[in-house]
C-alpha cells in the first residue's frame, strides 16, 4: 500500500482534501474524508488496517465527503477511494 499512497490515480482535477496524508487523528474525533472533482456516480470508501484487513466499506453517492463515526483502535490505517472502474486515491492516517 505504501507505494500507492498519494499517487495520481486519475486525471481531471480529482483532489483529496482530507485527511492529509499521514494525519494523526484522536480516537475520540470523527474521521472526515473529503475530495473535490470526483467522477460522477457512486464511490466506494474502504478503510484498512496496516495489515490490509478491511475494517470498513461504504458507498458514497452525490457527496464530496464522508464522515466515519465509529472508533478505531489506535494505530496505522490506509484508506482507498474507488469508483466503478478505477482506484482514485490511496492514503494513510494514524489513530492515537
Amino acid at each position: 500500500m505504501e507505494g500507492m499512497i498519494v499517487s495520481t490515480m486519475r486525471s481531471g482535477g480529482f483532489e483529496v482534501t482530507a485527511p492529509a496524508n499521514s494525519d494523526t487523528i484522536a480516537r475520540a474525533e470523527a474521521l472526515r474524508f473529503a475530495w473535490k472533482n470526483a467522477p460522477e456516480g457512486e464511490l466506494t470508501l474502504i478503510i484498512l488496517t496496516n495489515k490490509e484487513k478491511e475494517v470498513h466499506r461504504s458507498s458514497v453517492t452525490a457527496a464530496n465527503y464522508y464522515s466515519f463515526e465509529a472508533k478505531l483502535t489506535p494505530g496505522l490505517y490506509y484508506w482507498k477511494l474507488e469508483d466503478a472502474s478505477d482506484l482514485l486515491h490511496v492514503g494513510k492516517f494514524y489513530i492515537r
